[in-house]
């Protein structure tokens, strides 16, 4: 998918293959641009298809300056370390010929940008990313800042940036950019040159990897109409094409079509390629993986054995290329049965990957799950916990710093990516009880990792680098910020890696499990069996009590003997449970169902260590109370609600007319916000809102949650979940989405609820009261007037919600005592008293 430097106007060229320059003006068509000999872009690797390589022509150094012998030699020596495929030799000579270029470029000329643009290219090839991003951006910047305009240059950065981008998981980034880069090619060169097909083409591959694969076809058809008809003159550029069409074909499950696409691609290849070219070894890994994957191992041991000669022969022994195909021999062997020469293969690519790249660099990383997974796999348990503490803290430094760059709705793809392995301290707790803390520490550093990234994104003027390095939080940590006579329960649904089905119609054996952490750091592991028998009671509870059926009570009965009941030994006599749900348990009223304990919900463990820091700036202003729109079906009792809790309050309600989007956007940290209107939740679009990273509004579960506001000039009657994250509740209290189902959204595994919870949340309220099903309009305003009563009583927020739910199990309208009017309030944050309320 990387496209590799290419002179863009103005300047001589230089052709790396033979050492001649061109004419100091670019031709008018590029038929005659040589093939780049040594751009093979291998920029995830470890992964089923590698991408193929593009035309190239390398950037310029004038000949009639280059004078002296040290930068012709340079250039020389260069151009045979590109023409024999060792891109670190090149990169390495190219890095030493840029000072000179520095020194002896013209003023306004093109040669720098060129020049820095073919070192990004070599730097991105070999996996330096940081690298590859300062030299592609100063390039960018200088060939945007040039007199004479340059834009296909730009273009081409654009283009090479945003893959680097792709590669990095920062897909709306590299979105931008490459559809800004198709735009100034078609500009430039119209819409059938070779160059606006090798966009199309990395757009479409963009795309696929954002799950976008309507659009991705769309975009690779406009790439295969451009490049067909000029493969005779530019057969690489269309073998890479066929690559991307690969991998879309291959995530349809059109596996025929797939295969097809490879073996197209790798005969251009081998047209036009000398046979020692390191693109051929590609073309076999890519067909070898590809019937790894559909079970044809005959065929497989023979690609990838090819593809492993032919890379051993080109980059030796110790180079990191070759690590890559041992692994994926490595993976045959296992599909053979013959695990302990896997194992070998994976610990020999290892070494390799630790020596040339690095052991926290990510394919080092990937390959370390692998072999760990194998291992467990093997029932190979001593040692493992060692190397796995050293994985996941890595992982977790890795996964913090590149979230922190992506865009909100990106950062789900990202976590969706992970693999088995970080599912294998939890499976290991069964033969090695001590990975049991190394489970909940996982636990603990990235349960809601990205909704804390967004909360102190807000609090930022700028988004380049964090508030503070993000570090790994150790559980007796956390042990130390719980109360006296309390236990922290993370609940977790995991997956054994050792027992995932190979059939992909089998369904993943699920389950849940406790992890019960004292005050002291004593840690017991409860273990709640399966989610396949867990989740459906939970269902069929939470039906009931949607539905008011009278069988709701016993129901929750089932639950919690199932749920809660197996926790009461590991808990002992601890009077306070702070509990964090995952998974389908969010879902679960906690708050109602243990009646003889003190429930409070956090969003994730390490909040602990949040709320006990309390800041006093900014200090919160007034309470602020909501609601009652006036739209065309009012709730009639929010009028009452509304006014009840504001005289309580001590404030005067925002009501009709004046309730309105506007008027919410202006708030600024109240010390309470209490909102009571109609909430709503579109659970339509659930199935598709696995695609985080596509931009219809359709498909963001923040779009789609929200509350009513009264409408203003035609203007929607909206207030959304994504338009609560634009608000500043820093230091406020307590805010009450007095509403309909507020508290559903979108459940994501470490993430939890993607909804109106999160974004109250990301905008900096210390709690947040929602409801779990559609709530009484009558039976809420008692429900409120009840817990404001509790809360300027001086009670703490949990224990208010405790006694208004003891009240309705006894309420005198004898039908309010059903679960469904009372249970569903949910109080998930800081549950002590609200200081600066009056008593």
């Amino acid at each position: 998918m990387l496209e590799a430097a290419q002179a863009a106007g103005g300047d001589a060229v230089l052709s790396f293959g033979h050492l001649t320059v061109d004419s100091a003006d670019p031709p008018s068509h590029f038929s005659d641009w040589s093939i780049c000999p040594w751009l093979g872009s291998v920029n995830r690797f470890l992964l089923p298809l590698l991408l193929g390589s593009t035309l190239c022509l390398m950037p310029a150094v004038a000949a009639a300056e280059l004078t002296g012998d040290q930068p012709q030699e340079l250039l020389q020596q260069a151009a045979n370390a590109a023409a024999r495929g060792d891109q670190a030799a090149a990169a390495r000579l190219w890095a030493e010929l840029l000072p000179w270029v520095r020194r002896h470029a013209p003023p306004g000329s093109a040669m720098l940008p060129q020049s820095l643009l073919q070192l990004g290219d070599l730097q991105s090839n070999q996996g330096l990313h940081q690298q590859a991003e300062r030299t592609y951006q100063e390039a960018l910047q200088l060939a945007r800042a040039l007199p004479e305009p340059r834009p296909l240059l730009v273009a081409i950065l654009l283009n090479n940036l945003a893959v680097l981008y792709a590669d990095l998981d920062r897909f709306a980034e590299a979105r931008a950019l490459l559809q800004e880069s198709v735009q100034q090619k078609v500009a430039v060169l119209g819409a059938a040159h070779l160059e606006v097909g090798i966009a199309h083409s990395n757009l479409g591959d963009l795309l696929r990897e954002m799950g976008e694969l309507n659009l991705a076809e769309q975009e690779l058809a406009r790439s295969l109409a451009v490049l067909q008809p000029l493969s005779t003159q530019h057969p690489l550029a269309l073998a890479a094409a066929l690559n991307n069409v690969s991998r879309l074909q291959q995530q349809r499950g059109a596996w025929e079509q797939a295969r097809q696409a490879l073996d197209q691609a790798q005969q251009l290849r081998l047209n036009v390629l000398p046979p020692s070219h390191p693109d051929l070894a590609l073309g076999w890994n890519n067909l070898g993986m590809l019937a790894l994957s559909r079970g044809d191992l005959t065929a497989a041991q023979s690609y990838l054995q090819r593809a492993y000669l032919h890379t051993r022969q080109i980059h030796g022994d110790v180079h990191h290329l070759t690590a890559v195909q041992i692994a994926n021999l490595a993976r045959l062997d296992h599909e053979l049965g013959r695990d302990r020469q896997a194992i070998q293969r994976l610990q020999q690519a290892q070494r390799i990957l630790d020596a040339q790249l690095g052991s926290g660099h990510p394919d080092s990383l990937h390959n370390l799950a692998e072999l760990l997974l194998l291992q467990h796999r093997t029932r190979q348990v001593p040692g493992l916990r060692g190397p796995l503490d050293l994985l996941l803290r890595k992982r977790f430094a890795l996964l913090a710093d590149q979230a922190w760059r992506l865009q909100p709705r990106e950062r789900l793809l990202l976590l969706r990516r992970r693999d088995p392995s970080w599912y294998l301290a939890d499976a290991l707790t069964a033969t090695d009880p001590g990975a049991a803390l190394l489970a909940l520490a996982l636990r603990l550093n990235t349960q809601g990792l990205l909704q804390e990234l967004q909360r102190e994104q807000r609090l930022l003027t700028s988004r380049t680098e964090p508030i503070a390095p993000r570090r790994w939080i150790e559980p007796s940590e956390v042990a130390a910020a719980l109360p006296a006579s309390s236990v922290l329960i993370e609940l977790r649904r995991y997956l054994d890696p050792a027992r995932i089905p190979k059939a992909p119609e089998v369904p993943l054996p699920w389950r849940y499990r406790a992890y019960v952490l004292s005050g002291i750091g004593q840690l017991q592991v409860v273990d709640l069996g399966p989610a396949s028998k867990l989740e459906p009671l939970i269902r069929q509870a939470y039906i009931a009590s949607a539905e008011q059926l009278s069988d709701a009570p016993d129901r929750w009965a089932s639950v919690s003997s199932a749920l809660l009941n197996p926790l009461r030994a590991a808990a002992g006599d601890a009077t306070a449970w702070y509990i964090v749900p995952d998974a389908g348990l969010h879902q679960v009223p906690f708050q109602a169902l243990v009646p003889d304990r003190s429930l409070r919900l956090l969003s994730s463990g390490r909040e602990l260590l949040r709320l006990n820091h309390r800041n006093t700036q900014p200090t919160p202003g007034s309470p602020v109370v909501a609601g009652n729109p006036a739209i065309s079906s009012p709730l009639l009792s929010t009028a009452v609600e509304a006014q009840g809790v504001a005289r309580l309050l001590g404030v005067t309600p925002v009501q009709g007319t004046r309730f309105t989007a506007a008027m919410l956007s202006q708030l600024s940290r109240p010390l309470v916000l209490h909102l009571a209107t109609h909430g709503f939740w579109d659970a339509g679009q659930t199935a598709q809102s696995v695609r985080m990273a596509d931009p219809d509004p359709r498909h963001d579960p923040m779009l789609r949650s929200g509350i009513v506001v009264s409408p203003v000039n035609g203007a929607t009657a909206r207030f959304s979940a994504a338009d609560f994250l634009g608000l500043d509740l820093t230091n406020t209290e307590l805010v009450t989405l007095s509403g309909c189902s507020t508290g559903l959204g979108d459940l994501h595994d470490s993430e939890g609820i993607y909804g109106l919870l999160r974004g109250v949340q990301v905008a900096g309220a210390r709690s947040v009261l929602t409801s779990l099903w559609p709530v009484d309009d009558a039976a809420t305003s008692d429900w409120m007037l009840r817990f404001y009563g509790y809360l300027n009583q001086g009670r703490g927020r949990a224990d208010a919600l405790a006694a208004v739910q003891a009240d309705f199990r006894s309420h005198p309208n004898a039908l309010w005592r059903h679960p469904y009017y009372w249970a569903g309030w949910q109080l998930v944050g800081d549950w002590r008293p609200i200081q600066g309320l009056r008593h």
